[in-house]
């Protein structure tokens, strides 16, 4: 049952982190989050991967995800770093300046915390979404996860990485990045890339 629970609450993970990109865009609407590139943090570092202490930081997050963040603004105030999980988020320069054009507005959250997924586990929930074989994810003995099929990350509504250390959750908001934004929609394909790389962290 407990093990339930924890898998429950990581799927929830995606729920959460789509609360967090919208709460981005209302507070730096209201107050511009610093143009940062990476949150500055007092959080320990990385430690062996086995240990309770684990702490993947937002820094570590940020030299891997380029591929889907490429010209956004990292907002330390709408992320966070602690042993059970790490949420970062990414936000447009519209976003940033508070501006009223909401064409401009969007944000990405990247999230992994250490729900562990055995295969058994993996092919139950093809049930609920769409479970996806890929390299890169086997690369780390895991899966994908998609809520639904399409080409984007706005499409699909979320990419989650399964894989025995952990749960990767990619998620976004707002109509800069939304699936009918030809130039600035995310690929679904990257999102896996960026997804397996951060799930490599907790290896």
């Amino acid at each position: 049952m407990a093990h339930t629970a924890s898998r429950t609450r990581s799927l929830a993970l995606a729920g959460t982190l789509v609360g967090l990109v919208l709460l981005a865009g209302c507070s730096a609407a209201a107050e511009p989050a610093p143009a940062s590139p990476v949150a500055e943090t007092d959080a320990a570092g990385p430690v062996d991967a086995g240990s309770s202490a684990l702490v993947i930081t937002c820094d570590q997050v940020a030299a891997v995800a380029a591929p889907i963040t490429a010209g956004m603004i990292f907002s330390p105030d709408d992320s966070s770093e602690d042993s059970s999980a790490t949420s970062c988020v990414w936000i447009t320069d519209d976003v940033d300046q508070g501006t009223t054009d909401l064409e401009g507005y969007g944000a990405i959250a990247i999230g992994v915390d250490g729900t562990g997924w055995t295969a058994d586990d993996m092919e139950m929930l093809s049930a609920t979404g769409t479970v996806i074989d890929d390299p890169r994810a086997a690369a780390v003995d895991g899966r994908v996860y998609l809520l639904a099929e399409g080409e984007t990350l706005a499409d699909v509504g979320s990419v989650q990485l399964l894989f025995p250390e952990g749960t990767v959750t990619v998620v976004t908001t707002g109509a800069a990045l939304s699936a009918t934004a030809e130039e600035t929609a995310v690929p679904v394909d990257d999102v896996i890339g960026v997804a397996a790389d951060v799930a490599a962290l907790r290896r």
